[in-house]
Formats: structure tokens, sequence, C-alpha cells
């Protein structure tokens, strides 16, 4: 029989078990130095990290942040306060700083509902409608210095009065006008305006305990109005006109009233009550009445030139 050759035995072949040894141990370093460079190459790549995370600590920390501070402090809106009644807008001359993102507050201390827009470029920027009493925030980006057109946006109501202009200059220019004064002498409550918030929380406190005392002001509003019968319809007959009226003792403003009085009279009728409201437009405007919160018919919504034509001065109205 011949010898099986296919195993290598010792005995026989010394050199090729010295062999095997060898490149047992070569492969076996091989191993061992890549284990090593792959530690150190992982190594070297924290440290490398660590360093350029180390840099960059650093320069933030350095003229960088300052640099980070100040791009913060242009971000940072200008407050401006604006204030809605029927029918103004209040200042009529608001101030504002150029390049500055502006934050409008707009209170609506009207009883009707009311919009704030500024024209910027042929576009206006306005708020949703806000209800009586409601505040709401607009916020406008910054804008080159020049002057800008702000009104309410429900048709009618500028030309009902409902008009104001934003002058937006240099900061310095801002800081150098009265504080919270506008060029028509009304105020604004601007980040430059310099009252504080207690100043502003006093003013306030000042205000409902005045209103609270009562006998403020010689004048009355809200008085109830009797109606003529008429075939037994209900017939109120109401003047509309412009009037300076006293808001608190001694400071008169000027008004739009139904009979002369803010708010106007109040009106008492009885469910399935027939009525008839007669108006003479005793102001120097074309004018129209809507009423909120009634289901009337269309041509009595008193919508001008949509659902009917508003009364020119010395005309009346019929609904």
């Amino acid at each position: 029989m011949p010898p099986d050759r296919s195993v290598d035995t010792p005995s026989r072949y010394p050199e090729r078990q010295d062999t095997a040894k060898d490149t047992a141990k070569d492969t076996a370093k091989n191993t061992e130095g890549e284990r090593t460079m792959r530690r150190i190459g992982i190594a070297t790549a924290v440290l490398t990290v660590g360093v350029v995370a180390l840099l960059s600590a650093c320069t933030s920390s350095s003229g960088g942040g300052q640099g980070t501070g100040e791009q913060a402090a242009v971000a940072a809106p200008a407050s401006v306060e604006v204030m809605l009644s029927d029918f103004e807008i209040t200042p009529k001359v608001i101030q504002a700083p150029a390049d500055t993102p502006l934050s409008f507050s707009v209170m609506n201390h009207g009883p009707s509902q009311h919009t704030f827009g500024v024209v910027v470029n042929g576009s206006t920027v306005e708020t949703d409608p806000i209800d009586a009493g409601q505040t709401v925030t607009l916020d406008v980006p910054a804008l080159a210095a020049g002057s800008y057109p702000a009104l309410c946006t429900i048709p009618g109501h500028d030309a009902l009065g409902m008009k104001a202009t934003v002058t937006v200059s240099a900061a310095a220019d801002v800081a150098a006008a009265p504080s919270g004064t506008a060029t028509d002498g009304s105020t604004t409550t601007a980040a430059s305006s310099g009252m504080s918030a207690q100043e502003m929380a006093s003013m306030h406190e000042q205000g409902v305990k005045d209103f609270l005392a009562g006998n403020q002001t010689d004048t009355v509003g809200g008085q109830i109005l009797k109606p003529k019968i008429d075939h037994g319809v209900k017939v109120f007959s109401l003047t509309i006109e412009q009037v300076q009226w006293e808001v608190s003792k001694g400071v008169f403003k000027p008004a739009m009233a139904f009979d002369g009085t803010v708010p106007g009279p109040e009106i008492r009728v009885r469910q399935g009550d027939r009525v008839r409201f007669v108006f003479r437009n005793l102001m120097d405007q074309p004018t129209i009445v809507h009423f909120h919160g009634l289901t009337v018919p269309n041509a009595q919504d008193g919508v001008p030139f949509v659902t009917a034509k508003p009364a020119m001065p010395g005309h009346y109205l019929t609904y």
C-alpha cells in the first residue's frame, strides 16, 4: 500500500512545521499591529475632535461672541403700542426705529371689530379682525427709514378716520424725540417711551379708581331711548354726529356718536316686536349703520356699496 501523503507528520517533514509556526507568528504580529494602529488612529481622531471643539469654544468666547450678541440685539424687535377705537387709531403718527423688526401690540378699545395694517411696498401687513376689548400682536419685518401708511382694513373704516402713519427713522432720531410723544401730541408706548412698567401700572390703577369713584365727567351715555309707536311699529329715531366727548375729567376726545353720546342710547325691544330705526346723518361725511349680532335681511346689513349706499351729510337711513 502506498504511503498516505495527505498528512505531514512532524517526524517526516520538520521544516514544514517550522514554516507554519513562522507564518502563524507573523500573522499574529500583523494582527496585533493592525489593532494597535487602529487604537492609535481612534485616539488621534478623538484628540483632533477635542482640539477642534476647544478652538471653537475659544473663538466663541472671544471676539466672535461679541458679534453674536450684537446680532441678537439687532434681531430683537422694538415694541410699539397702538390703540384702536371707533373710528380712530392712536397715535396718528407712530414713531419706530429703522432697520429693526417691529412688534405692534394692538388693542381694540372700541365696541366694533377692527384690524390694524401697515402698507409696505404696496402690500399690507395686517392683523386678523380684532374683537372689542382684545389685544393682538402684529410682527412687521425691519423697515428702512421713511413713512408708511397704517389703517384699519375693514372696508369703510379708513374713510371714517382710522388712518395713521408709521414714521421710521434712525434709532438716534427716535430717541431724540420727546419720550412717548408723537408729532401730533398723542402718545405712543414704544421701546423708547421711557415709561416703566410700574408707571404704566400706576396710571392704569388710578384710572380704575377714578372710574369706580364716579362723578368724573358731566357726560353720560347708554341711556334708554323710548320709541314712538306707528301703527304697532316701534320707531326709534337717532342722529349720527361728531362730538367732543369727555373721556375723563377735563379730557375731551373727538367721537362719532349716536344722539350725541358715547355709548349711544340703549334700545330695548321684546321678541316678536316690529321695529323701525331712522338715522339722520349730521356729520360732514357719509356713513352707514350695521347691526352687529342681529339676523337681518341682506339689504339691511349696512355694508357700504355692497348691500346699500351710505347716507350723505343731512340725509336719512331707515332700517
